[in-house]
């Protein structure tokens, strides 16, 4: 591969590599080894193309636009880690909440202890995170961030290249 190539080449891979890393919010919640070995296997794999292409690319003084490239898929993977670290840290929460606190509920109203007896209705209006609902913005903001970049990306390429 000449030096022209290395950077074209990088991009089917890391794009697949990336899409591999983000349909780990698709695995059960509960399944949070397959997830993380899943993702952390990617971003070595990433780590290992960005060291290749930088090899085989001439040194320079600056950021050439396949480095940024690479920092950023390398930072959204890692994101996708620490998010997948953090759903399954609620999901366990959750686990041990569930257990903790058996509360009767009756239409919609939390029924607590006053006097031994569960006499006296209270309305619940706190908004309660989920490791689903952390899974679910998840699975719409990593695209939305990606293609967002890919844009600027390809807006800044162009720029770049023509100056």
């Amino acid at each position: 591969m000449t030096g022209m190539e290395a950077p074209c080449a990088q991009y089917v891979p890391t794009t697949l590599l990336l899409i591999i890393t983000y349909l780990t919010f698709y695995f059960a919640l509960d399944e949070f080894t397959d997830r993380i070995m899943v993702s952390l296997t990617a971003l070595m794999v990433m780590a290992a193309l960005f060291l290749q292409t930088n090899q085989s690319m001439p040194r320079t003084a600056y950021l050439k636009v396949v480095d940024i490239w690479f920092l950023f898929c390398i930072i959204i993977k890692f994101v996708i880690v620490l998010w997948l670290v953090v759903i399954n840290y609620v999901r366990q929460m959750e686990a041990l909440r569930g257990r903790k606190q058996q509360v009767a509920t009756h239409n919609g109203k939390v029924w607590t202890n006053v006097n031994g007896s569960l006499d006296s209705a209270v309305t619940i209006t706190t908004t309660v995170i989920t490791a689903n609902k952390i899974n679910f913005w998840a699975q719409l903001i990593i695209p939305t961030g990606f293609f967002a970049f890919v844009f600027y990306y390809l807006i800044y390429t162009v720029t770049y290249r023509t100056s």
